[in-house]
């Protein structure tokens, strides 16, 4: 069975790829949402660099079954999509507050 849309009529064609949706979302959706969720609950605990890092690495643990599935655009996007989260969106500060000569600093979040 061909998986593209121009092979296949346009009924079948989405219906494999929404089951090829709901089957990423449950192999890689599901797991990085447990691990941002446990990130999120160390962040206090380190420095933002190494908390970003961390993540990072952590995030890409689920989309390992997409390299042995043969397709290699999803893999890429997704490995973006991970990447992006952890170093642009996690909820820490991309950089540490700036050192001011003698005011105080803001306290690190």
């Amino acid at each position: 069975m061909s998986t593209s849309f121009e092979h296949e009529p346009f009924g079948e064609s989405l219906r494999y790829y929404l089951g090829v949706a709901a089957g990423m979302l449950v192999m890689i959706g599901l797991p990085s949402l447990v691990i941002a969720l446990l990130a999120g609950l160390i962040r206090r605990k380190m420095p933002s660099q190494d908390f970003r890092a961390l993540s990072a690495g952590l995030l890409l643990l689920p989309v390992w079954p997409l390299l042995f599935a043969g397709t290699t655009v999803i893999l890429l996007i997704q490995v973006a999509v991970q990447v992006v989260f952890a170093v642009a969106l996690m909820p820490v500060p991309l950089l540490p507050p700036p050192v001011s000569g003698g005011g105080k600093q803001s306290p690190p979040l």
